[in-house]
């Protein structure tokens, strides 16, 4: 049992990294005072990628994409964080 565990909690453990940077470039720009911004992160985080990635990994991956679904979808979340980080960059001089 315990053998059979173990790549899936390396996939788990890669996630809590990426939701980790993910949380952080939210909570970025909710310290910026600019909530659309968050709140579209955090949603497109927290349900749009999710709810994408539990329905369509598992499909390429077979029974152990479920497993990579939410790395993918942090991932996903880190590249939009970034875009709005690159976007916003003039508005907030940083």
């Amino acid at each position: 049992f315990t053998e059979s565990a173990i790549p899936f909690l390396s996939a788990f453990s890669i996630s809590s990294l990426f939701s980790g940077i993910s949380i952080f470039i939210t909570s970025l720009f909710t310290a910026l005072n600019d909530g659309l911004i968050s709140g579209i992160n955090s949603f497109l985080r927290t349900f749009f990628f999710q709810a994408i990635c539990v329905f369509t990994v598992p499909l390429i991956l077979g029974g152990e994409g479920i497993w990579w679904s939410g790395v993918i979808a942090e991932f996903l979340a880190i590249l939009v964080g970034f875009f709005f980080f690159i976007l916003c960059k003039k508005r907030y001089n940083y």
